[in-house]
């Protein structure tokens, strides 16, 4: 007995293998893309919790200078601070949360607060701790102005979670109105 195509054609099981088909490969798809999604997330919210406490520890490292200058406190709770600094700064959660890439805002960010935590901030602190008010009140303002640098980090590190969670939705979405369509 030969099959013709048109029984093929209007065949409903024929038809109902293609559409539970259409819908495996839709569910499949849109599992896979969470999977990635998820995987190439993994990490960032520690890095934006450990950028975030950048700013915490830098007004701490604020007071313990001041406190430093003014002869009573030992300076070993100032060499904590700073130490602790940047424990975070060089985490490796920290640096995994950041894109590798040289050109992308968030490594640049990221180059931009490690460089000026080593060139600027670090020697100012030194200073500070030996000279006293004058030069105290010249870290204070470069903290001032770093923290700023930190800020914009921060918000790199959420904006760019931000982006991959709404790539996300948007692909659950389509492939919602494909499984939608197909019923």
């Amino acid at each position: 007995m030969k099959m013709d195509r048109r029984f093929y054609a209007e065949s409903l099981v024929v038809r109902l293998g293609i559409a539970l088909g259409a819908i495996v490969l839709l569910a499949l798809a849109a599992t896979i893309s969470a999977t990635v999604f998820a995987e190439l997330s993994t990490g960032k919210a520690a890095a934006i919790n450990i950028a975030g406490s950048l700013r915490m520890q830098s007004y701490w490292i604020t007071v313990q200078v001041m406190r430093a200058g003014d002869g009573k406190h030992s300076p070993a709770e100032l060499r904590r601070a700073v130490d602790e600094f940047e424990s975070r700064l060089d985490s490796p959660q920290l640096a995994g949360g950041v894109p590798s890439n040289s050109a992308d805002p968030t490594r640049r960010a990221y180059d931009r607060v490690a460089s000026n935590w080593t060139s600027t901030l670090r020697p100012a602190i030194e200073r500070a701790a030996r000279e006293g008010a004058s030069a105290q009140d010249a870290f204070v303002a470069r903290m001032a102005a770093y923290v700023l640098d930190i800020d914009r980090l921060v918000y790199l590190l959420e904006h760019d979670l931000e982006q991959r969670i709404q790539a996300l939705r948007l692909i659950q979405g389509a492939a919602l109105v494909g499984l939608s369509l197909r019923f």
